[in-house]
């Protein structure tokens, strides 16, 4: 299989959307929210790092972003076919693990390996 770059999310709201725009956009989406606070009072902020399905069972999900706003790049893994098999949204880009706890960078190198060195500026 290939893992591709395919494109950046620009996340204002530190979170990002998965699911099928049908349900959302357009004046005959079944299950759009009227206005944006609308969307955010259903959400629940007990567990404010919880992937939630604020609208509903299988119409979409939001995904806290790893530090809230900012760019965050976007992968998908494709069979020799050319078919997308994954997708990947990086939401914890190697220059933010300075951020983590010690805990939790433990964990990230773990899955992802050490970070490349961030160049100073």
């Amino acid at each position: 299989m290939e893992i591709e770059y395919a494109g950046s999310v620009y996340v204002d709201a530190g979170m990002v959307w998965v699911g099928d725009p049908c349900y959302v956009i357009g004046k005959d989406s079944s299950h759009a929210p009227e206005k944006w606070d609308d969307f955010v009072a259903k959400m629940d902020f007990v567990n404010p790092h919880a992937a939630q399905e604020v609208l509903g069972e299988g119409i979409g999900l939001a995904v806290p972003t790893g530090m809230g706003d900012g760019i965050y790049p976007v992968f998908v893994e494709r069979l020799s076919s050319g078919r997308v098999v994954a997708l990947h949204v990086d939401l914890l880009m190697d220059e933010y693990v300075q951020y983590l706890t010690p805990e939790e960078r433990a964990e990230y190198v773990e899955a992802y390996g050490e970070p490349e060195e961030i160049p100073s500026t």
